[in-house]
């Protein structure tokens, strides 16, 4: 088995769910810590949709820049809120495989395996430092039960990408299974429909960290409450 390295590149390919789908999963695998970056307005935008607070700026408010026990009491008290909320939305807990559709300050934009038209497909960002297999497996495991329609496949390579084969999950009907030991990278050949359409989604942003349009996280937002509430 094939040692994971310090920020291995994600492949994924597979089968192309639908948009109401595609709303569940980017809302429910994306990371809230990660939701602000440089464009404040969006920041602002996104906060009031998803009823959460993303900025922790307690250096803009005068009265906590000196007085540690209030700033802290604070910063509790919104991660609080956003730990309640990201509840009531489901967001799963997950360590690398996170979705960043909705905002992302990320060099390459808003990226992840699955987009808003219901691609499930990437080639081109590599996930955080020194993974386990057990925690992509993990984090496999947490995506196929709640998400049971997907039928996708997904490997690491090492080195950011330049180096060889490091393991091959296959999800499929709410299950994991790991092969430590694939032989075969997954090309676009595979899956060109998808990889075209993933493509061509990415010529036409809503600005360099904006993923989404308000209307459509509006939509998405309500479709997953009403789910998790057990009531759509």
């Amino acid at each position: 088995m094939t040692e994971l390295t310090k920020w291995p590149l994600l492949l994924v390919f597979g089968v192309q769910v639908t948009p109401e789908q595609a709303n569940e999963i980017l809302i429910r695998t994306c990371m809230p810590s990660y939701l602000p970056g440089n464009d404040r307005d969006w920041d602002e935008i996104i906060s009031r949709i998803l009823r959460m607070p993303l900025r922790d700026d307690w250096h803009e408010i005068p009265e906590l820049q000196d007085d540690y026990p209030t700033r802290l009491a604070w910063l509790k008290e919104r991660w609080a809120i956003k730990d309640a909320r990201a509840d009531e939305l489901g967001i799963l807990p997950l360590e690398y495989l996170y979705t960043s559709r909705i905002s992302s300050s990320f060099i390459g934009g808003p990226h992840g395996w699955c987009d808003w038209s219901g691609n499930i497909f990437t080639d081109s960002y590599n996930i955080g430092k020194w993974p386990e297999v057990e925690d992509i497996t993990g984090d496999w495991e947490l995506i196929a039960e709640a998400f049971p329609y997907l039928d996708l496949t997904a490997q690491l390579i090492t080195d950011e990408g330049a180096g060889e084969l490091a393991g091959e999950w296959r999800v499929k009907e709410g299950a994991v299974t790991y092969n430590p030991d694939p032989t075969e990278r997954i090309r676009r050949e595979t899956d060109g429909e998808a990889f075209m359409k993933s493509a061509v989604a990415g010529l036409f942003s809503f600005g360099r960290e904006r993923g989404v349009s308000p209307e459509r996280l509006t939509q998405a937002v309500t479709q997953v409450e009403a789910s998790m509430r057990g009531i759509a």
